[in-house]
């Protein structure tokens, strides 16, 4: 019972959650992230030779309630509110810090790679740079989390792809790339430069786009912004 406690953690992702939480790349609520560290501490303390847990009836029972709480936190209506107390100001927080790393940068900001002459800056403008050419983790934890919270919250978008959704990621890019969806479907290339991170993020705000971690109802207003129903037409 043990073992199958700590695969639903992992299946349910409440550890990648309490992981990026522990990278300090978005909050959780309150115990959450010391629930999953007292089952660590338990099951490190008693294992046998083996590495296999080894406890009591009563640590047993610990283990597996403070499991079942962890997961219960991350369903339904706790998915969502996590999501928006949590991870969409840790986005928000992110993309204030791009911003203003791309305006510390100047002509940086556009190049793909690291130079020589961005080793001849100033710290602060060094510093700045490392963090753009770094955003890769931060913001794929960022993403993965919404991920895991959108699928716990249970709620369904009108998005036909859902989370895979170009809106899903920016909420008004039919108002930024005519071609949005030819190129969500690999028919078309997207207008920024290349798979650099901080390049396509630097597009965006660039061009006013919206970058976000959505709701299920947030994306689903989103899609009917671009996609409205038509009229019904009744007989006389």
């Amino acid at each position: 019972m043990t073992i199958e406690a700590i695969q639903h953690l992992q299946d349910s992702g409440t550890a990648s959650l309490v992981g990026a939480a522990r990278a300090g790349y978005h909050t959780l609520p309150d115990g959450m992230a010391d629930e999953y560290t007292a089952i660590e501490q338990l099951l490190n303390e008693h294992t046998d030779r083996w590495g296999r847990p080894d406890l009591n009836p009563a640590q047993l029972r610990q283990v597996t309630g403070r499991a079942d709480r962890l997961m219960g936190s991350v369903m339904y209506g706790g998915a969502e509110q996590i999501l928006t107390e949590h991870v969409q100001p840790a986005l928000d927080a992110l993309l204030d810090q791009v911003r203003a790393d791309r305006a510390t940068v100047g002509r940086y900001a556009n190049e793909a790679a690291p130079s020589i002459a961005m080793l001849e800056e100033s710290d602060r403008v060094r510093e700045a740079i490392v963090r753009l050419h770094s955003l890769v983790p931060h913001y794929g934890a960022l993403r993965g989390s919404w991920e895991i919270l959108r699928k716990r919250s249970m709620r369904e978008t009108r998005d036909p792809l859902g989370t895979r959704s170009p809106l899903g990621e920016v909420a008004n890019m039919p108002d930024l790339f005519a071609d949005w969806e030819p190129a969500a479907h690999g028919r078309a290339p997207w207008p920024w430069q290349g798979n650099v991170l901080h390049l396509k993020l630097g597009w965006l705000l660039d061009n006013d786009g919206r970058i976000w971690l959505p709701t299920a109802n947030q994306q689903s207003e989103a899609y009917k912004r671009y996609h409205p129903e038509p009229k019904r037409v009744y007989a006389a």
